[in-house]
């Protein structure tokens, strides 16, 4: 294993799922794990956090505590019994006892105020949030122990669109290492450095971002499946076989993210 990287994987296999898996990735480095449904992204993820063993290979341990996990169902994984000062502390509880975690209260307010929700939200429950908010509780939990690997599990895709700009915004800012898995090219462009796509439980195909969506041959079969799908539902952002733009929410993303005003 090299110790310069975030995260190794070496020749893994999780039989019969996924073959053969060589990832490697660098800290602050900001990885898509691409695929279609059934491609074995999550099974990837699972190996990457520790949640399985390989069959095969090896893969880095990453420490608890070093990373933190974005479900994609994050309104879900709210307690409703539960405060939200408490929900958005509870992993520094975990790590390192109530006492801490009162101590991140403070912590927790700043990040909640960056996502929108004022020192007033502190003191509510989950059934007393929309849906949006308990989406920004959700993602203020995941952040509050500053980790160094953030896994994301569609996590982006879930969100409704005035999350995920901010979102987006805070992820372009974090120097945390970043895996998202996702089928949503967009948010892969947006938030990452570069891809690799799954097919059939292998690597079909890697790249930089700038690549991605790049029609010169060779393209491989489960990339062109994702380009002419992108070409059905976003038709007018394609000319003569290039993507030419990008829809409205994800222009206004992307401006946040680069600070410009043109995309």
């Amino acid at each position: 294993m090299n110790d310069h990287l975030a995260i190794q994987m070496e020749d893994v296999s999780y039989e019969p799922i996924l073959h053969n898996i060589s990832i490697s990735i660098a800290p602050s480095e900001k990885v898509a794990i691409i695929g279609q449904s059934g491609a074995g992204k999550t099974t990837l993820l699972r190996l990457l956090t520790g949640a399985y063993s390989p069959t095969s290979g090896s893969v880095t341990e990453v420490t608890r505590g070093r990373f933190t996990y974005i479900p994609q169902d994050l309104d879900a994984s709210l307690n409703p019994a539960l405060s939200v000062a408490t929900i958005v502390t509870e992993p520094v509880a975990i790590a390192h006892g109530r006492a801490a975690a009162r101590k991140a209260k403070a912590r927790a307010q700043e990040l909640l105020a960056q996502l929108g929700l004022g020192a007033e939200f502190l003191t509510r429950k989950p059934t007393h949030l929309s849906g949006g908010q308990r989406q920004r509780v959700g993602i203020a939990r995941a952040l509050i122990t500053d980790p160094e690997i953030i896994f994301a599990d569609e996590a982006l895709s879930a969100l409704d669109a005035d999350t995920r700009e901010i979102v987006t915004t805070m992820f372009g800012d974090n120097n945390a290492t970043l895996i998202l898995i996702t089928h949503d090219l967009a948010a892969a462009t947006l938030l990452c450095d570069r891809w690799v796509l799954l097919d059939n439980g292998t690597i079909a195909e890697e790249g930089t971002i700038q690549s991605l969506w790049d029609t010169t041959p060779p393209v491989s079969p489960a990339r062109q499946a994702f380009l002419d799908a992108d070409r059905i539902l976003h038709p007018t952002l394609w000319h003569d076989d290039h993507r030419i733009g990008y829809s409205a929410s994800e222009r206004l993303a992307a401006d946040v993210l680069s600070g410009e005003d043109e995309v």
